[in-house]
């Protein structure tokens, strides 16, 4: 479940603004656009325990800024399930805190799967504006160091 920021077509520039130290500027611009998609993640994020939200995590490296979650369920959680039998001692704890007999959950599971909830999509399409937003933040400030020296 990963979100990736592609910019290499901006690195091109790079080495025309010898004078100022754009790396500086392009981590800048990358971290500040994956805390605008971090955010957003972390508020669609499906809500039950909090370990998804707790998870979320960025890094940063070669032009580009990754923003995921530690928790491998949420892959699950993302694409649905075709039917199958979890154990009982998995969704014990969910079905408890929901009122489901876990029997009933897991037999449920087992004719028809789980439904998908792709909130990584709405995730991408809400934050990718903000997200720009903040790289061009980044610029800008790049410009005004540029025009300054």
């Amino acid at each position: 479940m990963n979100i990736e920021l592609d910019t290499s077509s901006l690195k091109s520039l790079e080495s025309k603004f010898a004078t100022v130290d754009t790396n500086k500027f392009f981590i800048m611009g990358l971290t500040e656009a994956g805390k605008r998609v971090a955010k957003q993640y972390e508020h669609d994020i499906p809500k039950d325990t909090g370990a998804g939200a707790a998870g979320i995590v960025q890094e940063a490296g070669n032009g580009q800024i990754t923003v995921r979650t530690k928790q491998d369920y949420l892959k699950y959680v993302v694409t649905g399930t075709k039917p199958h039998f979890p154990p009982i001692k998995s969704i014990e704890p969910w079905a408890t805190r929901h009122g489901i007999n876990p029997f009933a959950l897991q037999k449920s599971i087992g004719k028809k799967g789980t439904k998908k909830n792709d909130f990584i999509k709405k995730v991408y399409d809400v934050s990718m504006p903000e997200a720009v937003k903040g790289f061009d933040n980044a610029m800008n400030a790049l410009v005004t160091a540029m025009v300054r020296s």
